[in-house]
């Protein structure tokens, strides 16, 4: 009995001691430690509060596995919206592109239209021309003739009509059916049936040509490409050809009284016996062209390139001409 009663006071004891020793346990947790001279004050014990901690949203305890899982929902949204972006923009270039192609088809096709409208023009103006020679008598006919006044007005419109190369071809067919003037095997020259003063000529292509004795007064032939060309005797009275290629160039002998020749590129052209008389070759490109004999009276002389004394020493005549600085007429008469 004495036995059975100390152990249960042994047992009330370690209960007791575990109670305190829990208790006391606790109370280390939520107090701090102070030092012994502030406890022999038996100041009040200060609790400690609750430890503040930064806001890292988390973010810290995630893992590896867990920065997997968050990146590929990231993506997956990401590709929600990034996917229907990709295939508009994809539709609206196709869609681009489709316009494009369209658009290049059109102005191919607007091209091979003109182009066939541009032959077209070209064959039947020829068959007209032909039908007035055969049937008409055109060729016999003078320029105030209604035969050729017909002739000519249907030149003036053709010419309207054609790209520069159909051009070229219209002014040659002309020449070799010896309506627009030549130079027969005795260097005779005849004059035209078919007046072309006032027809636009401009651009054309007459690279190489062979027009000598051909009329061309008062024709437009400004930018026309003459590069080469024979003009032997051609008769270009007030014609205006403006920044004209004539680079090697044959006029010898060719009438240009008055011809207007601003900026045209007679680099060198054979002038010689050329009658210049009053024409404008203000900023005409003159390198290395020969003017032997030329007829540069009234000439407006003022502005040329490369134009040099030696060669207006070989003019025949250069009275009143109004001249670049630097030179000197030497043959007044």
């Amino acid at each position: 009995m004495k036995f059975h009663f100390q152990i249960e006071m042994r047992n009330s004891m370690d209960e007791h001691h575990r109670d305190r020793t829990n208790q006391k346990s606790v109370i280390t947790e939520d107090t701090i430690w102070l030092p012994p001279s502030y406890l022999n004050n038996k100041s009040p014990a200060v609790s400690a509060g609750p430890k503040k901690k930064g806001r890292n949203w988390g973010l810290a305890e995630k893992s590896g596995w867990d920065w997997f899982l968050f990146l590929w929902a990231f993506l997956s949204a990401l590709g929600t919206i990034a996917i229907p972006f990709v295939i508009w923009n994809f539709t609206q270039q196709q869609a681009q592109l489709s316009i494009t192609a369209s658009e290049r088809q059109h102005q191919t096709d607007l091209q091979i239209a003109q182009d066939q409208q541009r032959a077209t023009t070209l064959q039947t103006y020829i068959d007209n021309i032909q039908d007035l020679l055969l049937n008409h008598n055109l060729l016999k006919s003078k320029p105030d003739d209604d035969v050729a006044i017909l002739a000519r007005a249907r030149t003036l419109t053709a010419l309207g009509g054609l790209d520069t190369d159909r051009k070229g071809r219209l002014l040659q067919f002309l020449y070799e059916a010896k309506l627009i003037g030549f130079e027969d095997s005795h260097s005779k020259i005849h004059g035209p049936i078919i007046d072309l003063s006032g027809a636009d000529l401009s651009d054309a292509t007459l690279s190489g040509a062979t027009l000598s004795g051909a009329t061309l007064s008062g024709a437009d032939l400004l930018s026309a490409d003459l590069e080469n060309a024979h003009l032997d005797g051609a008769i270009l009275v007030g014609a205006h050809l403006n920044f004209a290629d004539l680079n090697g160039a044959t006029l010898s002998g060719a009438t240009l009284s008055g011809a207007i020749f601003i900026h045209a590129d007679l680099t060198s052209t054979d002038l010689t016996s050329t009658d210049l008389n009053g024409a404008i070759l203000s900023g005409a490109y003159l390198l290395g062209a020969v003017l032997n004999d030329a007829k540069l009276s009234r000439a407006y002389l003022y502005g040329t390139h490369y134009l040099t004394q030696q060669q207006l020493d070989q003019a025949s005549s250069c009275k009143d001409a109004t001249l670049p600085e630097g030179l000197t007429c030497h043959h007044n008469q």
